[in-house]
């Protein structure tokens, strides 16, 4: 009876290991090649083609990449075979230092735009200021040297807005 049992046991493993092997054979071989069906019908043969060359087909044009600047492939958008439009990118290289260069120059940007900013609303600040010092100078009020000091710190005031601008 146990030899029985044992008996079986080794055929029933041997039939899951048989179907498991079947199965992954199966879900792994290779696809059949994917053919053009064509309907036969009744004509004139027009032209005879007989294909005399047999073997493997290889591109008629080939193109050799060279980019501007050198670098380290980051992506590549084509594979080897797949059909390109022009202008299309085919790779994109690694420009995290040329990226960071530009933000830094855009920032730079905002920063000058800012002091060109802050430094006319000083010479519009100076030159009010001189506007009034001269009126308390004309009454009496300062001296006149402070309105000549009021209106030379006005004009280079406007001189650095001009020259920022």
């Amino acid at each position: 009876m146990l030899k029985s049992k044992t008996w079986f046991r080794l055929v029933l493993f041997v039939l899951i290991g048989t179907a498991l092997v079947y199965a992954v054979w199966h879900v792994t071989r290779p696809q059949p090649p994917e053919v053009e069906l064509a309907t036969i019908e009744r004509g004139t043969v027009e032209a005879t083609v007989v294909n005399t060359r047999a073997g493997t087909i290889k591109a008629c044009q080939r193109a050799r990449l060279s980019p501007t600047s050198g670098g380290q492939i980051v992506k590549l958008w084509v594979r080897e075979g797949d059909r390109v439009k022009a202008g299309q990118p085919l790779l994109e290289l690694w420009n995290r230092d040329l990226a960071a260069q530009r933000d830094l120059a855009t920032r730079q940007l905002s920063t000058s735009e800012a002091r060109r900013s802050e430094a006319c609303i000083m010479a519009d600040n100076a030159r009010r200021d001189a506007e009034r010092t001269q009126q308390l100078a004309d009454k009496g009020f300062v001296s006149p040297q402070s309105g000549e000091t009021a209106r030379a710190e006005a004009r280079a005031r406007q001189a650095n807005c001009d020259a920022l601008a």
